[in-house]
């Protein structure tokens, strides 16, 4: 069997969030999305990672080792909407590009993304009237 992505199984955690979470529960989360080298040198950009392609990212930095979360803001929203649960509050915080330019790969998405380095999201599991 071949292993799943990092992408596929964060997919897949929300969904099992969704599926243990009791009807009218919440689920609460702080999403670090930025560069794990900024953690040892404070001159980088949590947003460094920006600047490459997919395929350099690929080639020089993905391993088994660590995993650098390169989903935006609005990939999280969008996989916990996906599971059925309800978003509350959403804090973000944000980092300034500083002119950095911004690979391919990620320049579809909107400042906001780009920006944030830190989410925290509350969702709700709705209570279904059906049962």
């Amino acid at each position: 069997m071949a292993s799943r992505s990092h992408t596929e199984q964060q997919q897949q955690t929300s969904l099992d969030i969704a599926e243990v979470l009791k009807p009218g529960g919440y689920s609460c989360h702080s999403i670090q999305i930025g560069d794990h080298l900024y953690q040892y040198d404070s001159s980088v950009s949590p947003k460094q990672y920006l600047r490459y392609s997919d395929d350099t990212w690929k080639r020089w930095f993905e391993n088994g080792v660590q995993y650098i979360n390169r989903l935006q803001r609005s990939d999280w929203l969008d996989m916990f909407k996906a599971s059925g649960l309800v978003l509350v509050e959403e804090e973000v915080a944000g980092e300034a590009l500083s002119g950095m330019k911004v690979a391919e790969e990620f320049q579809h998405y909107d400042e906001t993304d780009l920006r944030c380095s830190n989410l925290k999201l509350l969702h709700h599991k709705p209570v279904n009237k059906n049962q």
